[in-house]
């Protein structure tokens, strides 16, 4: 999705800003393809099914009676959604939830998930790939079975870099990524030009798993993504700000009543999973 520029100037005032004319057609093709992923149906989910692989892959251990685990919560209301923010600093478990997340969702019925494990580069490619693993090997026989060996590869191969191109890839909007759950690691890294390709090419209904932390520094080159989702402006739905305190799940892009149901689904059935 391109935006037409206007007789195309470089520049561009929007709301008092200036942009360049490329870096605005950019945000604004995040935002739209972001708005538009969370006002769509929620993926078709046995949520009988759920609450039972949920019960069995987080055991509360530590926690009191009317205390949420954050990580089941955050692992339940990304099974319900088609686009999720996985917002954490060191220590707080993102990777786990990550591991456990794809246990469930290969735990419903149906052909089995395409699932796509990346990050910006190289060597946080490799920390994702090995931290899935070891995640995964805490996991039962049974569990580990259903996720197999996954690899991780960087956004630049995900993608399909080509040597003509420094800012288009093989995959976009007119051929898409074949998978079915793509998760991407780090994005705190992530620039605003290699976000909006990365929108492009993840078909509208595939799962998408923005994981990191916004308070890292951000991509060298333009935007500052994760943190800027993460920071939007709006209301947490079903209460969630207030109960996911250092890992946040993030899905109040504004005025997303569907989000909004299935967050409040989510909690709910975490709920009677504890009551």
């Amino acid at each position: 999705m391109e935006l037409a520029m206007p007789g195309g100037r470089p520049l561009r005032l929007a709301n008092g800003l200036l942009y360049l004319e490329r870096y605005w057609q950019q945000e604004e093709l995040v935002r739209v393809q972001l708005q538009r992923r969370f006002a769509a149906p929620a993926p078709e989910i046995d949520l009988s099914r759920l609450s039972t692989a949920l019960r069995r892959l987080f055991d509360h251990e530590g926690l009191g009676a009317d205390e949420a685990d954050r990580q089941q919560l955050a692992a339940a209301v990304s099974a319900l959604g088609r686009v999720s923010v996985l917002a954490g600093g060191p220590g707080t478990g993102k990777t786990t939830t990550v591991a456990r997340l794809l246990a469930l969702l290969r735990d419903q019925p149906g052909p089995e998930l395409r699932i796509a494990l990346a990050a910006p580069t190289g060597k946080a490619a490799a920390r994702l790939e090995e931290a899935v693993r070891a995640a995964t090997a805490e996991l039962s026989p049974d569990d580990q079975q259903r996720l197999g060996d996954l690899s991780a590869s960087t956004l630049h191969r995900l993608l399909g870099w080509l040597p003509s191109s420094r800012s288009r890839f093989r995959h976009d909007a007119s051929n898409p990524l074949p998978h079915d759950v793509v998760i991407v690691d780090e994005m705190s890294m992530v620039s605003l030009t290699m976000m909006s390709r990365l929108l492009e090419a993840v078909r509208p209904s595939a799962r998408l798993v923005l994981v990191g932390d916004p308070d890292q520094l951000s991509s060298v080159e333009a935007g500052a993504v994760l943190a800027d989702i993460a920071r939007a402006p709006g209301v947490p739905e079903a209460d969630l700000g207030r109960q996911l305190v250092e890992l946040r799940l993030i899905t109040r892009w504004r005025g997303s009543a569907s989000a909004r149901r299935r967050a409040a689904d989510a909690y709910l059935a975490v709920r009677r999973i504890h009551q």
